[in-house]
């Protein structure tokens, strides 16, 4: 199937710069350090960390618990991943067209507080409000994915769109390894929720950051700052 899209991908999708004037302008480590170092950027690459801890224990933390402590069946965790990988991939398409209307910061910071309420109230309840408060908290974390990638791309130069995107991976990257570990041996040294409630307060500090951190700079900006 990668084979098949590849060739696809090669016979009929146009390269969109072919004709244009080649960019001219070279991008470094100092520019890239400046970038990620800049305040409001880099609480935005906190909040992709976060993201990628969140996507890491839904795939890992979350059902080990449901099956462990919950005493659900296989069946049900394959209901649960269905929801998720659907919710993230709904929230996306719609999300998209709407930050692009209404601004990334209100979606970025919406996203969050979704995935916090989830991943904080779930551990205490029973079906079904557990399929249903997880299922928002992966829309949460749809949200706050696209409309996050669209706020780094309108940030810098068109010569280092690929830069930023490999730096917004190597960020969720972080989260997505290192964020179960940590979640799961909290719930091993503390209580099995306890995890999951640091966690989501963490997600609710980010949030109010971002909220009170000023308004996200206009692209126009960055590139005359970069």
């Amino acid at each position: 199937m990668c084979l098949l899209g590849a060739v696809t991908i090669y016979l009929t999708v146009d390269n969109v710069r072919e004709n244009e004037t080649k960019v001219k302008e070279t991008m470094n480590f100092e520019k890239l350090w400046s970038l990620v170092t800049d305040k409001k950027i880099f609480i935005a690459f906190i909040g992709i960390t976060f993201y990628g801890a969140g996507y890491g224990i839904f795939l890992t933390v979350i059902p080990a618990f449901l099956i462990s402590i919950k005493n659900y069946s296989q069946n049900f965790i394959g209901v649960f991943f269905a929801l998720f990988y659907l919710a993230v991939s709904l929230s996306q398409l719609i999300t998209g067209p709407l930050s692009d209307k209404y601004g990334r910061k209100l979606f970025m910071t919406a996203g969050l507080i979704l995935a916090a309420i989830g991943i904080g109230v779930f551990p205490g309840m029973s079906q079904p409000w557990i399929s249903i408060v997880l299922t928002l908290a992966s829309l949460g974390l749809g949200i706050f994915c696209i409309s996050s990638m669209a706020f780094l791309n309108e940030t810098v130069p068109d010569s280092f769109k690929g830069t930023i995107s490999g730096a917004y991976y190597l960020f969720w990257g972080i989260g997505f390894f290192f964020g179960p570990l940590l979640i799961g041996k909290l719930g091993e040294l503390q209580s099995h929720n306890f995890g999951f409630y640091l966690f989501a307060l963490l997600l609710f500090t980010e949030v109010v950051i971002m909220m009170f951190s000023g308004s996200f700079p206009e692209k126009e900006d960055y590139r005359h700052s970069a």
